[in-house]
């Protein structure tokens, strides 16, 4: 018999303990997931949602500038207020990258508040110019 779990985890590994596919057990694991599909999914990407998505790959080659980190942000954040509304208390940080001028460096810190726990992730998004 599977355990039971909440999504699968991405990308798809078979694994027959949770059934076809192995599943995060944990809700914050999924959370973590749904967020960083929602960062990396470009608007018009997903056919039935078109408005889905913060596309930050189109950022790659944007100048490094205040501006453009500022869109960045509201971008994140609006996305996050209509899809993701149970994240709270959400602070954004962009950093510059010594390696690669064409990277984003993102840390996000977020507050679960159905499950009353805090959480961040680190994203590390790279041209794959080398």
């Amino acid at each position: 018999m599977s355990k039971p779990g909440f999504a699968p985890s991405l990308p798809l590994i078979i694994d027959f303990e949770y059934g076809p596919y192995r599943l995060h057990n944990k809700l914050e694991e999924t959370i973590k997931q749904n967020l960083k599909m929602l960062l990396l999914t470009s608007p018009g990407e997903r056919v039935m949602i078109p408005i889905y998505g913060v596309g930050l790959r189109d950022y790659l080659f944007s100048p490094n500038t205040e501006l453009t980190r500022d869109q960045i942000k509201f971008e994140i954040m609006n996305q996050i207020s209509i899809f993701m509304p149970f994240l709270q208390e959400v602070d954004i940080d962009i950093e510059d990258s010594d390696a690669d001028l064409n990277a984003i460096n993102l840390k996000i810190s977020y507050y679960v508040s159905p499950i009353g726990k805090r959480d961040y992730m680190d994203l590390v998004l790279k041209s794959n110019l080398e």
